[in-house]
């Protein structure tokens, strides 16, 4: 009887040539299609076999059975069609089919993502080329009482022949390394040539035998949406769903991810449902699994180790999207499994994914994992409490919690404080990780106190702790009782705690300690021990003001955070954090020296202190990426050492306002022109500063706003090199108002020249790559600098274009200055002028609008205004504007004062606009004209009426014209 069942079986998923009842083919032509079928098969054998005789083995009778050509394919399970075939054919990449290479390749994805269904379509195009074809399915099943019963079935077929014959084989949810021994330990037994496919939710199983795997993608939205769609409104055939359904039904799929079960099995729950019932099941969706998709994830967790599933049900609960490193040391364990390694076999069996760093989790199984972590595990309770009210109750009532590893609570909705018993966690031998937080307040200081007491102290012998998270801990110290043995994360912002613990303990697996904003904290020597600590944040500890001595022994320490620490004076005598690469002592406005305690440092924030001077140990800092000094009003000078910071990208100084020698006096050193990473140089407001010398070749912002005494420039301002970076570049100079008419010609030669060296960059580029290589400059002036070939008064310029114009860049200027009404103090004094450099590159925009291929506009109309970011800025006007081409250098180089080409001003009517969000503009071709959007936003900042702030100009890091 089984073996009927079998066939029968078989026999249905033969889904061969048809001929459909609305086909326009006669019978005629479909048994022709047959017979050259037959003739396709019999070929094959006879060059298998080397023989005339025609094998009628069901193999064979199989091949021609479920022979089938392009147009007539079919889907054998519920797939959607759309992307199918993109999906077959990136498949079809993998496996080459002429090759006389045997190859075998695996198909892998999470649940639900249809490798079954695609495996099977594939199967059905391709196995009438093999004399000896089959679709094992159900491995799983079918290998647990028999691992061999896939070697015995090849061995029955080899012996019906004459000979070894190629296969074409697909071994269906393999789930198993035993199930695909014989692959491994019997190589005769697959004749060269022949072609294996193996699907499995776990590609780890099969990476030392396959020769390569197809991970079946997701579906896009669009596809989703279609598929959702159709099961949710009864078998519609409709691209969107009803608009009252809309946004709702975009809601469930975002949450399935593009899983096509997970779509499906959606549908069909929620077809004929009313809006309510979907509104509800919105609600239950991230923590109520669908019961169909429940059941087909819970066959991969099934399949997990003991380990394996806490760590799983650890990161659906509490720790995703967190960094990989971060949760791989939370995993470890005290026997020596690493975190690290089932990390790794999570995401080979597709339950959680790497991105960036960072661990994550598709929506489904996190929706499984919270499911089980808060089932009740051998009558013991819960063992993973992240729901606020189940968290409540084990603390509070202390209900179930025998089995509990993890607690997170959540008070952000907690009305009314409660009050914790000396003896809450004391049945809690099992916990692991214990948070108390707020989500209502993201910086985690509001309210003023916290909501949680402990009237009578606080018993804490938990041994097995590691992540301890408890927002306003009340007591002055941890109990004596806590055992930090294996804590590795210990977090207790805005506490009032004035030492960690008493003593010193042994913590050899603590590496992150987070104590800001505990205003009372004054010894942190208890933390001496922590050798393995990587990071320390004593952020607004404003009573602390020394670090202890034992702090050399943090060899791992990678991050110090004192930043606002107003009591600290200075760091201890020290210089063997080998492994420090940030150290921030931003607003310690004590902190009146510094010394070097890690030539590694990278990041060095200075900002707000009282130092004098840097020591000359700083030209140590080889690796120093980012010096901020800003607002060190103490600060007189700067080292001569400063060429030596080779890695340095950005040096901050504004507000250094005694700042006389940088480091001679009044002037910039030459030498910092070799500074080849040097990216961005802040000066603002440096007062006593007269001049600056060349800057280095890649420099991407100079920021001099306010530098009164500012008179000269470097000729060449910059140096410009064959191998400087094509990169955005501002250099501001606003409120520079003795800067002579020279330094004025340098800075603009320098954004000339270097604009004409993009143009030669986009020549030698692809003209379709959209290049953002763009060059901007302002400073005090009333002109339009003579070279612009095209002037205006007012906001409004409307220039001829060239034949060829697109193969240039091309720059544009205004001049800005604030209306007669305004009577607010701007940050921009006086009337400017606003250089900017883009290509066509960055405009083209004529797809969008209708004209036709290789279409280029001969007209343009540009307006200039002056926006605060999202709307028009008052009291600030564009008095004049510039057009003009630039176009591949030459050799010799530009020159700002070359004689140009005698131009007439146009006058533009209406009322005058400021500078610098160019609005929508008429591009007229040689055949008609089009409306394109080219947008210039070169913008001033300056106090405006409101209160409100320009932004863009002055920003940080950049201000570009962006067309």
């Amino acid at each position: 009887m089984d073996k009927w069942k079998k066939a029968l079986q078989s026999v249905s998923r033969i889904v061969g040539l048809r001929l459909e009842a609305d086909s326009d083919r006669t019978e005629s032509n479909f048994i022709s299609q047959v017979v050259e079928k037959l003739k396709t098969v019999i070929a094959l054998i006879e060059r298998e076999e080397g023989t005339n005789m025609v094998s009628t083995s069901m193999s064979s009778m199989n091949s021609i059975g479920n022979a089938s050509s392009g147009d007539i394919l079919q889907p054998i399970a519920p797939f959607p069609s759309n992307g199918m075939k993109e999906v077959l054919k990136q498949l079809e990449e993998k496996i080459d089919f002429k090759s006389e290479e045997t190859q075998i390749v695996g198909i892998v994805g999470m649940p639900g993502t249809g490798k079954t269904a695609l495996a099977e379509m594939h199967h059905q195009e391709w196995q009438y080329k093999f004399l000896f074809n089959e679709f094992f399915r159900g491995f799983r099943e079918k290998s647990k009482d028999d691992y061999d019963w896939v070697k015995n079935t090849l061995l029955n077929a080899q012996l019906q022949r004459t000979g070894n014959v190629k296969i074409f084989v697909v071994l269906d949810d393999v789930s198993d390394k035993k199930q695909l021994e014989f692959l491994r330990t019997n190589p005769g037994l697959i004749k060269k040539g022949s072609k294996i496919v193996i699907t499995t939710r776990d590609k780890g199983l099969i990476a030392d035998l396959v020769e390569d795997t197809y991970v079946v993608p997701g579906l896009n939205d669009k596809e989703a949406l279609q598929l959702f769609s159709h099961h949710a409104f009864n078998g519609q055939d409709c691209d969107h769903p009803p608009e009252n359904f809309i946004e709702m039904s975009k809601m469930f799929v975002e949450y399935a991810g593009g899983n096509p079960l997970a779509l499906q099995e959606l549908g069909n729950e929620l077809c004929g449902e009313n809006e309510a019932h979907w509104r509800r099941r919105l609600e239950t969706l991230p923590h109520c699994c669908n019961e169909n998709i429940g059941r087909e994830l819970r066959i991969s967790y099934d399949d997990l180790t003991q380990m394996q599933k806490h760590a799983f049900l650890d990161i659906a609960c509490f720790f995703r999207s967190e960094e990989e490193d971060y949760v791989q040391h939370l995993l470890d364990t005290n026997s020596g499994e690493a975190g690290s390694e089932v990390i790794r076999d999570l995401a080979d069996k597709f339950m959680i994914n790497i991105s960036a760093g960072r661990v994550d989790m598709h929506n489904l199984f996190c929706t499984l994992g919270k499911e089980i972590g808060s089932s009740v595990e051998k009558n013991l309770g819960k063992s993973r409490l992240w729901n606020r009210e189940d968290a409540r109750e084990a603390l509070v009532l202390k209900k179930g919690t025998v089995s509990a590893r993890g607690v997170f609570l959540d008070m952000s909705k907690i009305g009314k404080g409660i009050a914790l018993e000396r003896k809450a966690l004391i049945k809690m031998p099992n916990l692991r990780y214990l948070k108390i937080f707020d989500s209502g307040c993201p910086r985690q200081c509001e309210p003023v106190d916290g909501k949680v007491n402990l009237p009578e102290g606080l018993e804490f012998p938990l041994k097995e702790i590691r992540y301890l998270h408890w927002l306003k801990f009340p007591p002055e110290e941890l109990p004596p009782d806590f055992n930090p043995e294996n804590l590795i994360d210990l977090r207790l912002p805005y506490s009032k705690i004035k030492r960690v613990w008493r003593e010193t303990k042994d913590t050899p697996n603590l590496k992150w300690v987070d104590l800001t904003h505990s205003t009372n904290l004054n010894d942190i020597s208890a933390l001496s021990n922590a050798i393995s600590l990587r990071r320390l944040s004593l952020e607004g500890c404003t009573k602390l003001d020394k670090l202890p001595e034992g702090i050399e022994n943090m060899k791992s320490l990678a991050f110090l955070n004192l930043r606002g620490c107003t009591r600290l004076l200075s760091l201890p005598d020290i210089n063997n954090l080998i492994s420090l690469k940030t150290l921030i002592l931003s607003d310690c406005k004590m902190f009146n020296e510094f010394q070097v305690i890690s030539d590694n440092l990278e990041y060095l924030h200075l900002d707000g202190t009282a130092i004098k001077g840097l020591p000359p140990s700083i030209q140590n800092l080889g690796k120093l990426i980012v010096l901020n000094l800003k607002d060190c009003n103490e600060l007189e000078s700067l080292p001569d050492c400063l060429d030596k910071l080779k890695a340095l990208e950005e040096l901050i100084l504004s507000g250094c306002s005694r700042l006389t020698n940088f480091p001679h006096i009044s002037s910039l050193q030459s030498s910092i022109s070799q500074l080849y990473h040097l990216k961005w140089i802040d000066l603002t407001y440096c007062s006593n500063l007269t001049s600056l010398s060349t800057l280095p070749p890649n420099l991407r912002c100079l920021d001099a706003h306010g530098c009164t005494s500012l008179r000269t420039v470097a000729s060449p301002l910059a140096s410009l090199l064959p191998s400087t970076e094509q990169v955005p570049s501002s250099f501001i100079f606003t409120n520079c108002e003795k800067l002579e008419h020279v330094a004025m010609n340098e800075i603009m030669c320098y954004a000339h020249n270097k604009s004409r060296l993009i143009s030669d960059a986009l020549n030698r580029q692809n003209k379709r790559l959209a290049l953002e290589a763009l060059v901007g400059t302002c400073f005090p002036g009333i002109e339009v600098p003579a070279w612009f070939n095209h002037k205006a008064f007012g906001a409004v310029i409307k220039p001829e274009l060239p034949r060829h114009w697109s193969e240039s860049g091309f720059s544009n200027c205004d001049v800005g200055g604030l209306s007669e009404a305004g009577n607010e103090q701007c940050t921009v004094k006086s009337t400017h002028v606003f250089i900017g450099f883009t290509s066509w590159l960055n405009i083209n925009k004529c797809r969008e609008v209708g004209l036709k291929e290789g279409c280029i506009p001969a007209k343009a109309s540009i307006e200039f205004k002056v926006t605060d970011g999202t709307c028009e800025a008052a009291n600030c006007e564009v008095l004049k504007c510039g057009f003009s081409f630039v176009c591949e250098s030459d050799n010799g180089s530009w020159n700002a004062n070359a004689e140009a080409t005698p131009m007439i001003y146009e006058s533009n009517n209406g009322a005058l606009e400021a500078n610098a969000e160019a609005t929508p503009v008429i591009v007229e071709s040689n055949t008609g004209s089009s409306d394109a959007n080219v947008v210039a936003n070169p913008v001033v900042e300056g106090e405006i009426q409101g209160g409100g702030r320009f932004l863009g100009l002055l920003r940080r890091r950049a201000w570009f014209l962006n067309l």
